[in-house]
């Protein structure tokens, strides 16, 4: 990607030069004819080089045979110019399915590098960035838009929104190619309004790098866990898994973890109240000597964040299953893949493929309607059973899962309350829901609701939703209990009565985290799995547990139901 916002900082830790794919001066005006050499570009009067990486060399190695490669110089050699620059990503010398074989086992490579050595005999010299900028003059000076290239402005679109720029590459057929310089998707940032969970990440490393700038002699491994938090692959998606991959998104909230625990060494709980996530909406940063988190008061208390520093996990760090363009039923293409062809056949072939979701996995699509939490709030007709929790079909009654709350900071949390009115046929009832959040110094969290209604219909239920992401537990050697009951994580739904708690153990450690209540509930729970494309085709993921402990609304006229909960980690 390139934003010129980043020059005055290259420059400022002197680098002399970068490389972006030549698809960012096409944007900006530039034919490809002129990008045989590099440019300058400027901030405040200070010039940083600028090479365009060729396309076309990209799209031929390795996918390509070598003597198409040798053609394309020479034709290029032919027609003028002082450089043609290649840069690309390592894995498709090997990474990419199939290309190993081909790369090495069929001599691909040895090839490719015998050819260039003999090609400097003839018109060809190999060289650095470095040696150019010495030996060649600039091609003159270029002013670049923030862009990417074409499939990530693609992917950084909102689903639907892609969908109508395929169709547009489809209809336009053969012209696609005179126009794609003109055709822009969306600013890469977008991710980070696409994906909330990269959002909170992402602006959880700004704060935490700031409190680090305040502080002096900062050992060296805390620098580096900030800025292995800051590792691209967990914060978008594309053709690969990025951030549906729980293991990325978990070690970037591991070395926040490690960051924010170094801060608070001695500290004893405290709260700031700050809009954390640069929304436009305050939260609540809990924390202490021993945990984090971020709650979201004008949105009925929800927990955003829940990081146990001892465990250096997020029990928070739960994806959303949200639609996708590729969850599509489509037959056309999409995204570069590489499809392997016999040496006879020309080598490897970088044409677009079909890639649709297997029958047998879109029945498994689920939409979640509201994003993921800890305690978020569902009054509901129980009646379709956990399998409409689990499809994201509750019938739901009122809007205390998304609606604005009001709320209070207290000594030792948060308070949160919203009224609705709600009109069932001719009836019009009310429901009223208050959350005491409280925190404990040592990282417990206890929760106190209260719920009071008139008018309700009997089989109204309230349920109390928590998307829980043990990390021991998605990645298979871990247990769950439903009080004495274990249970595998990856199996489907299940129903409990008279469930008073669900525990996540690490069989490793014996670290564990439980979640109890009183009085008890019914307890609805699912595996959270999510459908994402990778290079490699379709993973199903485990993302976490969803667990819904409800308790019935005791009768259709009015009334109040109190209960308690309470989250609390441990570790050997």
């Amino acid at each position: 990607v390139w934003d010129g916002e980043i020059i005055d900082d290259l420059l400022a830790e002197g680098i002399r030069y970068v490389l972006v794919d030549d698809r960012h001066f096409e944007v900006a005006g530039f034919r490809e004819e002129d990008l045989r050499g590099y440019y300058c570009t400027e901030s405040g009067g200070k010039a940083l080089a600028v090479f365009p990486i060729a396309r076309r060399l990209r799209y031929m190695i390795p996918f390509r045979p070598v003597d198409d490669l040798v053609s394309y110089l020479a034709a290029v050699h032919e027609k003028g110019g002082s450089a043609l620059i290649y840069a690309d990503d390592g894995e498709k010398m090997g990474g990419w399915p199939g290309t190993a074989d081909w790369v090495y086992g069929d001599g691909y490579l040895v090839s490719l590098l015998e050819r260039l050595v003999s090609l400097q005999d003839e018109f060809l010299d190999v060289a650095t960035c470095s040696a150019i900028l010495k030996e060649e003059r600039s091609s003159g000076i270029c002013y670049l838009p923030t862009a990417s290239y074409v499939e990530m402005e693609g992917w950084a679109l909102p689903a639907e929104r892609l969908t109508r720029l395929e169709d547009l590459a489809r209809d336009l057929g053969e012209r696609y190619a005179v126009y794609e310089p003109f055709i822009r998707g969306g600013h890469w940032k977008h991710f980070l309004v696409k994906y909330p969970e990269a959002n909170l990440l992402h602006k959880k490393v700004l704060r935490l790098s700031r409190l680090l700038h305040r502080r002096k002699m900062i050992p060296a491994k805390i620098y580096e866990d900030l800025y292995a938090a800051q590792c691209s692959d967990a914060y978008w998606h594309g053709v690969f898994g990025g951030i549906y991959l729980p293991h990325l998104r978990g070690e970037a909230w591991k070395r926040l973890s490690r960051v924010e625990k170094f801060l608070r060494v001695g500290e004893d709980l405290a709260f700031d109240v700050l809009d954390i996530d640069l929304d436009g909406w305050d939260e609540v940063w809990a924390h202490s000597y021993r945990f984090s988190a971020i709650v979201r008061p004008a949105r009925g208390g929800q927990v955003a964040e829940y990081s146990y520093f001892p465990h250096d996990t997020n029990y928070g760090n739960v994806v959303s299953r949200r639609f996708e363009a590729y969850h599509g039923d489509r037959s056309e293409s999409e995204g570069d893949t590489p499809v392997a062809t016999s040496p006879e056949a020309g080598g490897w072939s970088a044409r677009r493929v079909a890639r649709r979701l297997p029958p047998e996995m879109r029945s498994e699509l689920r939409f979640d309607r509201s994003p993921r939490a800890l305690f978020v709030d569902r009054f509901f007709n129980p009646t379709g059973g956990v399998g409409d929790f689990q499809k994201a079909e509750l019938c739901e009654v009122g809007d205390f899962a998304g609606g604005l709350f009001s709320w209070r900071l207290t000594d030792e949390g948060v308070v949160v309350e919203r009224e609705e009115s709600i009109r069932f046929g001719a009836v019009e009832g009310s429901l009223s829901l208050r959350k005491e959040l409280r925190f404990q110094g040592d990282g417990e969290i206890r929760l106190g609701v209260t719920v009071r209604y008139a008018d309700i219909p009997s089989e109204i239920c309230y349920g109390l939703e928590l998307s829980l992401s043990p990390p021991f537990v998605c990645r298979g050697y871990g247990t769950m209990k439903v009080g004495d009951r274990e249970l595998s994580p990856g199996s489907g739904p299940g129903a409990f009565e008279d469930a008073r708690s669900i525990l996540f153990g690490d069989e490793r450690t014996t670290s564990t985290f439980r979640v109890e209540w009183s009085p008890a509930a019914r307890l609805w729970l699912y595996p959270i799995f999510t459908l994402s494309r990778s290079e490699k085709g379709f993973d199903r993921i485990l993302q976490g547990i969803a667990i819904l402990p409800h308790w019935p609304l005791s009768n259709g006229n009015e009334g109040t139901i109190s209960l308690d909960l309470t989250c609390r980690c441990a570790e050997s």
